[in-house]
């Protein structure tokens, strides 16, 4: 908690631009380019489909396993990205003027933080086919 001799500054409307800007990076470029570079990648691939070799097989696997991957740590970045969004408006709500903020408990708002950035993201939906969507 933060003492009287304390003095904190904070640009509201700065706090305020940086959320808007996480959720529309989020919204209309990570979620969206996540989506395209699927459908671009499996749609029509057919990696060795008629040949039967080893090598053929491992490059499919390794494929498969750098998609999963991709697709896994961009849902993870999207649900992290919208935690933070919506703990900076909780934060908003709660300290909507100058004179707000000198009441802030500093420790609480950075264990606020801290818990947002240890959530964990929820596994993505395979499809039938295996590919994660």
């Amino acid at each position: 908690m933060t003492t009287p001799s304390e003095k904190i500054d904070v640009d509201l409307e700065q706090l305020r631009t940086s959320s808007k800007g996480i959720s529309d990076d989020t919204d209309k470029t990570l979620v969206p380019g996540m989506s395209d570079a699927n459908g671009r990648i499996f749609r029509g691939l057919h990696l060795g489909d008629r040949s039967q070799s080893g090598e053929v097989e491992a490059t499919r696997r390794a494929l498969a396993y750098a998609m999963d991957r991709f697709w896994r740590n961009g849902i993870a970045q999207a649900e992290r990205a919208r935690n933070m969004v919506e703990f900076l408006d909780k934060v908003l709500t709660e300290y909507k003027t100058a004179d707000d903020f000198a009441k802030l408990d500093v420790d609480a708002v950075l264990a606020g933080l801290d818990e947002v950035a240890r959530r964990q993201p929820a596994p993505p939906a395979q499809s039938s086919r295996g590919f994660i969507e």
